[in-house]
C-alpha cells in the first residue's frame, strides 16, 4: 500500500525529469480511495491519481466532492514513470473497459455501488 511520502517522491522525481510542476495535492481521508495531484506541463494540465493498491491513472479533472473523473492518457508522463520507477499507469481503454471483479475489490461494495467500468471501480468515492 502506497503512502503519501512515497507518492510525493514519485511525483516530484517524475516532474523534475519532465520539467513539469505539481500542485494542489489531495490526500484521501475515507473517500476517495486515491491520492491526486495537479500537474502542469508546457503542453497540458492534468491530474495524476494513485489508489491504495498502487494503480495509477490520469484525469483531465479532479474535484474532491464531485465524484467524477475524466480519464486521459499521458504518454510522456507514463514513459517517465515506467523508466524511473517501473510503474505502468492504466490506459484510458483499460479504465473505460466494462467492469470485472478484481481480487482487491470488496464484493459487498461492488454489489452496493455497481460500478460500470474498471475506472469506476478502481478510483472511487465509496465509503
Amino acid at each position: 500500500m502506497i503512502d503519501f511520502a512515497r507518492f510525493k517522491h514519485i511525483i516530484y522525481t517524475t516532474c523534475r525529469s519532465l520539467h513539469a510542476t505539481p500542485s494542489d495535492w489531495f490526500v484521501p481521508d475515507v473517500t476517495p480511495n486515491f491520492y491526486a495531484v495537479r500537474i502542469a506541463t508546457r503542453d497540458a494540465v492534468f491530474f495524476v491519481l494513485c489508489n491504495h493498491q498502487e494503480q495509477w491513472a490520469y484525469s483531465r479533472t479532479f474535484e474532491p466532492m464531485r465524484c467524477t473523473l475524466d480519464f486521459v492518457d499521458q504518454p510522456a508522463f507514463s514513459k517517465t514513470l515506467y523508466d524511473l520507477f517501473g510503474l505502468r499507469p492504466l490506459t484510458t481503454a483499460e479504465l473505460m473497459a466494462d467492469f470485472c471483479l478484481q481480487p482487491e475489490l470488496s464484493v459487498a461494495d461492488v454489489c452496493y455501488w455497481q460500478p460500470q467500468t474498471m475506472g469506476d471501480a478502481l478510483f472511487h468515492w465509496w465509503d
